[in-house]
């Protein structure tokens, strides 16, 4: 299941588990200002419930990776 934001840009994916039980697979796509995208969490587990249509504000802790991208004055990507 894809959770769009009112730009229509991912803002989360949720998918079901691999082996049918209860609980998701949580990815997030942050944006910045301009659009762009600025932070992204790798796929997570939540067992609160299977996917649904609206977006899980994961607790940090729970979060085991994540890439920030940052842009220079000329919109390039730095880091």
């Amino acid at each position: 299941k894809q959770i769009l934001n009112s730009f229509l840009q991912e803002r989360q994916s949720q998918t079901n588990t691999a082996n049918g039980s209860t609980g998701r697979l949580i990815g997030d796509t942050y944006y910045d200002s301009l659009g762009r995208p600025s932070k992204a969490n790798q796929p997570y587990f939540n067992d609160a419930s299977y996917p649904v249509n609206a977006v899980w504000v994961p607790v940090e802790a729970e979060v085991f990776g994540q890439t920030w991208i940052e842009y220079d004055g000329q919109g390039r990507t730095t880091a």
